[in-house]
């Protein structure tokens, strides 16, 4: 019976190079997603008092995002 490879940095990869633009591509749109979706309400409340919509007006753009 053999022993495994060592587990070094050359076969630890996380992605194949093939995937990796795709990969980063992903994984920053999800991230900036969450950051959109994280200042939608501060940002709703700042229009709010500019702007003064109707609380309407506001919860739909809240359900929108």
């Amino acid at each position: 019976m053999e022993n495994p490879a060592p587990l070094t940095g050359q076969n630890l990869k996380l992605v194949e190079r093939k995937y990796l633009l795709p990969f980063i591509l992903i994984t920053s749109l999800f991230a900036l997603w969450g950051f959109a979706n994280d200042i939608t309400n501060p940002m709703v409340a700042a229009f709010q008092t500019v702007m003064k919509p109707s609380a309407a007006k506001t919860s739909l753009v809240q359900f929108a995002s």
